[in-house]
C-alpha cells in the first residue's frame, strides 16, 4: 500500500483523536543536561516544549523506530511499516543529534557540538535512555565532556565515538547511568568511525586509520589506508566487509564513490572494490543482504548491488529524499529520516524487495517553522511547505494544537497577526511572486482564508499595524497592503528606491534596514500617507551588517553581525546597536553592546532585547547608550528568531520552534528569580503523512 501526501488541514481530523497523547506526562532533564550559564548574572532560560524538526538520524529495534528531530527523538511502532504510529518521544538534549544507536531496550544518543565562540566551546555529549517502554523514554545517564560527537559505534561495554578534533574517544557504558571516557586517540581529527571485534576504524583528515581496541584505556594506531575517494563522507564494518563512501573530484564537480574492503583479518583491510559514478557521496551507510544503502541530502537514497565485493554496481535510487540516515527494520524494509531547512523533514519508510525500483510504504511530515507571530499566549507558524499552523502556548512546556490551514501556496514565507486576522505570505515559484491572503482566526480551530492579493517579489517579512500590512519585498522595496477591508486587501503604496530586508513600526514610522550598496543601514520611512511611503532620514554611516531590526519606545534595537580579524584567522561576532528615535528625521548612534556570536534576530519586550545570535542572549536596555547582557541560553540549534510573549520567549531554529520559559517578567525579581519550567519534548498533531 503506498500513501501520497495529504495536506496538513486533512490531518487536523486526527488531532482530537492524538491529543491526549500529545499532552501527556511532562518530562524533566537529568541534571547533566542543564544549560549553561547566563554571560552576566542573570536569569537562566530554559527550554519548555518544542514543535517541528529536522530528521537527522535514525535507528530500528524490535517492531519500532527511532527517528531523531534535531534536538531529541520520537518512537513510532512500525508494526506495519505502511502505517507508522507515534508512541513516545524524548526530552530536549542540549544540542542537535548526530547519531542514534540502539541495542537491546537502551538508545545511545549522541549530540554534537561545536567551535562556539572563542571563550564558550560547546561540548557534544551522550545521553543514555532506557526503551523498554517506547512510550516512555527514560533518561538513565549522560555525558556531556565530548567534543565534537559526530559519530558512534557500540563495541560490546563500549561506545567508540567520532569526536571531531579530539580525534577518536572511547566510552566504558557498562553502567548506564554513568557513562566515562576511558581511553582516546587523537592523532587526527575524525568525523565517522566503523568497528569490527576489537578493531576500530576512524575516517578523517589522514584517510582511514586501523586503531586496535583491545585495550580500551590504550587505543593504539595500527595502519593507515587512502581510499579511493578524494573526501570520505561515512563509513560502516558489516560481517566481513567495510564500506565507505566519499566524493570524487573537485568539489564543485564531485560525483560520488563507494569502496568495499575484506576485513577477514580485522587489522589488515583489504581494498576490495569500488565504483565512482554515483551521483552524491553517502552521508550515511546500511546494509541489507547484498545492498549497500547511501543516504544523500541532494541524491537521496542510493542502492549499491556488492553481492560482487570487486564490482560494486549501483542498482536503485530514490532521488526525491532529502535522506540524513538510513536503518533497516527486522522486516527488511528502510526507514529513511530526512532533514532539510526548508523542505521536507521526517521519516519515509521504503520496501526494498525490488532494488531497481524501491516502493515508498509510507511517509510522515514534520512541520518546518519558517516564520511566526505571537499574539498572547497564541502561536501563529508558517510550516513552510504546508501552511499555517495554531498553537496555544498557555503551558510552554505543553503547547495545545488547535487548528491548521493548507493550500496557501508552494512555500509559506511570512506571517503576522492583528486582532482576529493572519496575514501570510506564500512564495511562487519560479515566477517568484507572493500571495498575501487574509485568514479569519476568530475560531483558531477553524481559521479560514477570507480574502488575498498578490505582488510581483519576494516577500522576507509581513508586519500588520493598524489597517495596513507592511511587506519588506527585497526586490521591489517596501509595499503597503491596505486591509481595513479583510475581504479585499489592496496595494495601496510602494517605495521602490530602498530595498528592505527586515521592518520595524512605531506609529507612523516603519524602521527598514537595507544590507547592500545604497540600501545599506538604518531608513525611517515616513508611512503616515500608506500611499506615498517617503523616506526621511537615513542612518547610512552606522553599524554594518544589519540583520533585524525592533522598537523599544523611542529607541530602535539593530542586530548585527560581522567579522573580527582576517583571513583564515577571521572569526564571526555579533553586536546589538541603540538608536535614538525620539527624532525620526534625524537618527542618532546611542550605545551598542559586542555579542559573542553573530545577531541574527531581535525582539523587545518589558525594556529587554531578545537576541537570536546563534544562541538565545538577553540584554537589558533599561540604558540605551549602555545596553547589557544579563541572561543568556544555548539553545539546541541556531536561534533564527525570537518573540517575547509574557514570561515565555518563543525562539525560532532551522525549522523547529522552542519555547523557553524565562524569569524576566515585570513582577519577579529580573536578575535572581528563576521560574524553571519542565523539559518535554512535543511532536504536533498536526504530523501530517504525504
Amino acid at each position: 500500500m503506498t500513501h501520497s501526501r495529504t495536506a496538513v488541514a486533512a490531518h487536523v481530523l486526527a488531532a482530537t483523536a492524538t491529543a491526549a497523547f500529545l499532552i501527556g506526562a511532562r518530562t524533566s532533564p537529568s541534571p547533566e543536561l542543564a544549560t549553561a550559564s547566563p554571560t552576566q548574572a542573570g536569569p537562566q532560560l530554559n527550554v519548555a516544549g518544542n514543535i517541528g524538526g529536522a530528521g537527522v538520524a535514525v535507528a530500528t529495534f524490535g517492531n519500532h523506530a527511532v527517528l531523531g528531530l534535531s534536538s531529541r527523538f520520537v518512537v513510532f511502532d512500525i508494526s506495519d511499516p505502511s502505517d507508522p504510529i507515534l508512541v513516545g518521544k524524548s526530552s530536549t538534549l542540549p544540542r542537535s543529534i548526530s547519531k542514534i544507536v540502539v541495542s537491546e531496550d537502551l538508545a545511545y544518543v549522541a549530540y554534537h557540538g561545536f567551535d562556539g565562540s572563542a571563550t564558550q566551546p560547546i561540548a557534544g555529549g551522550i545521553v543514555v535512555f532506557d526503551l523498554s517502554i517506547p512510550a516512555q523514554p527514560v533518561i538513565l545517564g549522560s555525558l556531556a565532556t565530548l567534543a565534537r560527537a559526530k559519530d558512534m559505534v557500540l563495541v560490546g561495554n563500549f561506545l567508540i565515538v567520532a569526536d571531531g578534533q579530539a580525534g577518536v574517544r572511547v566510552v566504558d557504558v557498562s553502567e548506564p547511568s554513568s557513562p566515562s571516557i576511558v581511553g582516546e586517540w587523537a592523532s587526527q581529527s575524525t568525523w565517522g568511525v566503523a568497528a569490527s571485534g576489537d578493531t576500530a576504524y576512524a575516517m578523517g583528515s589522514s584517510g582511514i586509520s586501523v586503531i586496535d581496541i583491545t585495550n580500551a584505556s590504550e587505543p593504539r594506531l595500527v595502519t593507515t589506508l587512502q581510499d579511493p575517494s578524494t573526501r570520505l563522507n561515512s563509513i560502516l564494518a558489516q560481517g566481513a566487509y567495510l564500506y565507505t563512501s566519499g566524493g570524487i573530484g573537485t568539489v564543485e564537480q564531485e560525483k560520488g564513490g563507494a569502496s568495499v574492503y575484506d576485513i577477514t583479518l580485522p587489522m589488515l583491510p583489504q581494498l576490495l572494490g569500488h565504483v565512482d559514478n554515483l551521483v552524491s557521496p553517502g552521508e550515511r551507510l546500511a546494509t541489507h543482504g547484498d545492498l549497500l544503502i547511501m543516504a544523500t541530502t541532494s541524491a537521496g537514497v542510493q542502492l549499491v548491488d556488492v553481492s560482487d565485493p570487486a564490482m560494486p554496481t549501483k542498482v536503485g535510487q530514490v532521488s526525491n529524499l532529502m535522506a540524513t540516515d538510513v536503518a533497516v527494520a527486522g522486516d527488511g524494509s528502510l526507514l529513511v529520516s530526512e532533514g532539510w531547512m526548508y523542505s521536507r523533514n521526517g521519516l519515509t519508510v521504503l520496501s526494498l524487495q525490488i532494488p531497481a525500483a524501491p516502493q515508498v510504504l509510507s511517509q510522515i511530515d514534520v512541520p518546518v517553522i519558517s516564520d511566526m507571530a505571537v499574539a498572547g499566549a497564541t502561536a501563529y507558524l508558517a510550516d513552510y511547505d504546508a501552511g499555517l499552523l495554531i498553537y496555544d502556548f498557555s503551558v510552554p512546556s505543553g503547547p495545545i494544537f488547535l487548528g491548521s490551514i493548507g493550500g496557501l501556496g508552494q512555500f509559506t514565507t511570512a506571517v503576522s497577526v492583528q486582532g482576529t486576522y493572519v496575514f501570510v505570505c506564500s512564495q511562487s515559484v519560479p515566477n517568484s511572486t507572493t500571495t498575501l491572503r487574509v485568514i479569519d482566526v476568530a475560531n483558531p480551530m477553524k481559521p479560514t482564508v477570507v480574502g488575498e492579493t498578490t505582488v510581483p517579489t519576494r516577500v522576507a517579512q509581513a508586519v500588520a499595524d493598524g489597517s495596513h500590512v507592511y511587506l519588506a519585498a527585497t526586490n521591489n522595496g517596501l509595499v503597503v497592503v491596505d486591509v481595513s477591508q479583510p475581504t479585499a486587501p489592496s496595494v495601496v503604496g510602494v517605495l521602490a528606491s530602498m530595498r528592505p530586508t527586515r521592518v520595524a513600526i512605531s506609529g507612523d514610522v516603519v524602521y527598514a534596514i537595507g544590507t547592500s550598496g545604497a540600501d545599506r543601514g538604518l531608513f525611517a520611512i515616513d508611512v503616515e500617507d500608506p500611499s506615498a511611503p517617503a523616506i526621511i532620514s537615513h542612518l547610512a554611516g552606522g553599524p554594518s551588517g544589519l540583520q533585524d531590526v525592533a522598537v523599544n519606545g523611542t529607541t530602535i534595537v539593530l542586530a548585527a553581525q560581522g567579522f573580527s580579524g582576517s583571513g583564515v584567522t577571521s572569526t564571526m561576532n555579533g553586536a546589538l546597536y541603540t538608536v535614538d528615535g525620539s527624532n525620526p528625521a534625524s537618527l542618532q548612534l546611542t550605545g551598542n553592546v559586542s555579542l559573542p556570536n553573530p545577531a541574527g534576530d531581535v525582539a523587545v519586550s518589558e525594556g529587554h532585547a531578545f537576541v537570536g545570535a546563534d544562541d538565545l542572549l538577553m540584554v537589558d536596555l533599561s540604558n540605551p547608550s549602555l545596553p547589557i547582557v544579563i541572561g543568556s541560553m544555548y539553545t539546541p540549534g541556531p536561534s533564527y528568531q525570537v518573540a517575547p510573549s509574557g514570561t515565555t520567549v518563543l525562539v525560532r531554529e532551522a525549522g523547529v520552534l522552542l519555547a523557553v520559559v524565562d524569569g524576566w517578567g515585570p513582577a519577579l525579581d529580573r536578575l535572581n528569580a528563576i521560574r524553571r519550567a519542565s523539559i518535554r519534548t512535543f511532536i504536533p498533531s498536526a504530523l501530517k503523512t504525504r
